[in-house]
């Protein structure tokens, strides 16, 4: 039998067989040290956090263990490895992440200590001589994707060493992110030596907007899936699942030029046609079908430029202006009373710019201006907006007074969920084994 969430408002809870915080004994958290997963994915530009929202999340999970008597022990992960947005916390970019987090804790009246060198690109370093963290403070480490092996064999195995010399007893999952990609066994030995295992606040009410997501099923509009690389076609042939008839997905700029200029990418294009009536530019979405709408795309002539750095175009594509024009006068028009929109990402590279300096940001731009012109037209229909990009783009286009919008800081997970159900987030099954043991 499938096991449900309960979403019992301001009562102890049991989800997805692992308890919340205040379901833990009370005296759990003075025990010894409280291990906490967060999301650290942030982006930095021009020496500031471009939006905040993840790690406004941990700071209410750092509060809330200190207000239970607890030494929170934080890490999280920040980019892909060998990508443009991976940030050291050893680096100037992670002393602005640092020295932001700090900030709103200190506005909280917590001490955030960073404990730089237990992670660097040699490795994991245990804390020497057992505990020294001091009751009342919270305690950083690096970006765990520093590590070298970070996606090897052993890397749980000495993550969980680290774990056992700080005496931390508690394991806070304030993010689904997994611990490493090295397979479930590692993952769960890591787990099972914790004595309490819980979720996170940030994360009981990031579930409960997942789940409000899943029950409006065939409810969805139109769904904006942008992001860098399309692993399966499973993912786009589940969110079919919900969207209304004659609803339309359009695909991002990295997604479009995967599935038109690559022999990999047009494989799957055709298994695609088999679930999906195909809009390429220009075309008027099927009324009576399920559409999937690809926009033309253009790699910059001389390639394109992260952080000063110089990319190959075809990792850096752009949706064209025609494109652009075109998602908004036949997709985003047919948004109507009470209708609803999904947006993951946004449709280009906001981080990247041309060897003169300028920006991918205009086409994103319109498009979120359109969509709230829709909102402010139909006051009735709503935006979820998920991920990091997609968030930020909207807060930094859109109007955030508009209360039609949800915005959700959990990646890909909602996404996985409402196509996958509990299959699709790893972390769940990991922890309810490990609290079953």
């Amino acid at each position: 039998m499938k096991k449900k969430i309960l979403a019992l408002q301001n009562q102890s809870q049991v989800i997805f067989g692992t308890p919340t915080m205040d379901k833990l004994p009370s005296n759990a958290f003075a025990d010894g040290i409280t291990a906490l997963r967060v999301a650290l994915n942030v982006k930095v530009k021009n020496g500031k956090v471009t939006d905040p929202a993840r790690l406004d999340n941990a700071v209410r999970d750092i509060v809330e263990i200190i207000t239970k008597e607890g030494t929170p022990f934080v890490w999280g992960h920040i980019g892909r490895i060998g990508a443009s947005d991976f940030i050291d916390l050893d680096s100037d970019d992670g002393t602005v992440i640092i020295d932001c987090l700090k900030e709103k804790l200190k506005k909280r009246g917590i001490e955030l200590m960073y404990l730089s060198g237990v992670i660097d690109k040699d490795g994991i370093h245990p804390i020497e001589d057992g505990p020294s963290l001091e009751k009342g403070k919270a305690y950083l480490v690096n970006n765990i994707r520093v590590c070298p092996n970070y996606d090897k064999d052993g890397f749980a195995t000495s993550f969980g060493e680290l774990m056992g010399k700080i005496d931390a007893k508690i394991y806070i999952c304030g993010a689904f992110a997994d611990l490493a990609s090295e397979g479930p066994e590692r993952r769960d030995e890591f787990l099972r030596a914790f004595k309490h295992l819980a979720w996170a606040p940030s994360i009981v009410d990031e579930i409960q907007r997942m789940e409000d997501i899943k029950k409006n099923s065939n409810s969805i509009k139109v769904i904006q899936f942008a992001g860098s690389k399309l692993d399966k076609t499973d993912i786009l042939k589940n969110l079919k699942n919900v969207l209304v008839p004659g609803g339309v997905i359009y695909v991002g700029s990295a997604i479009a030029a995967f599935l038109l200029k690559t022999d990999a990418g047009k494989e799957m294009l055709s298994e695609l046609k088999k679930s999906f009536h195909i809009l390429r530019s220009g075309d008027t979405p099927d009324c009576n079908a399920y559409n999937l709408a690809i926009p033309e795309v253009v790699n910059t002539p001389d390639g394109v430029y992260v952080k000063g750095k110089h990319l190959p175009n075809i990792y850096y594509p752009d949706i064209t202006v025609n494109s652009t024009e075109w998602i908004i006068a036949e997709i985003l028009s047919t948004l109507g009373p009470n209708d609803k929109m999904l947006l993951n990402g946004t449709p280009g590279f906001l981080e990247a710019s041309t060897s003169e300096g300028k920006g991918f940001e205009e086409n994103t731009k319109k498009l979120i201006e359109a969509i709230m012109d829709r909102l402010k037209e139909h006051s009735d229909a709503s935006l979820t907006t998920v991920g990091g990009d997609g968030p930020a783009s909207v807060k930094r286009y859109g109007n955030n007074t508009f209360t039609n919008i949800v915005y959700f800081t959990g990646g890909k997970v909602p996404l996985s969920y409402v196509t996958e159900g509990e299959s699709g987030l790893p972390m769940v099954e990991a922890l309810r084994k490990a609290n079953e043991k």
